[in-house]
């Protein structure tokens, strides 16, 4: 599934890219690069002191509070 994953998320940027724009192209990429950034950054600022975190890779997990 992670390479699958890797393959089609690959697919879908080019095609976004292809589909923009061209005034769009440099910010739709730079989005996609600071989003999985922040996402990222998230996860691990919120899993510090053996806390669960808020984002967890079971959807149903991360929405119980």
């Amino acid at each position: 599934m992670g390479v699958a994953d890797s393959f089609l998320e690959v697919a879908k940027l080019k095609f976004f890219y292809d589909q923009a724009p061209e005034r769009m192209k440099s910010v739709g990429t730079a989005y996609w690069t600071t989003s999985s950034f922040i996402l990222s950054s998230v996860v691990d600022v919120t899993k510090k002191n053996g806390h669960k975190g808020w984002i967890l890779d079971n959807l149903n997990d991360s929405c119980r509070f």
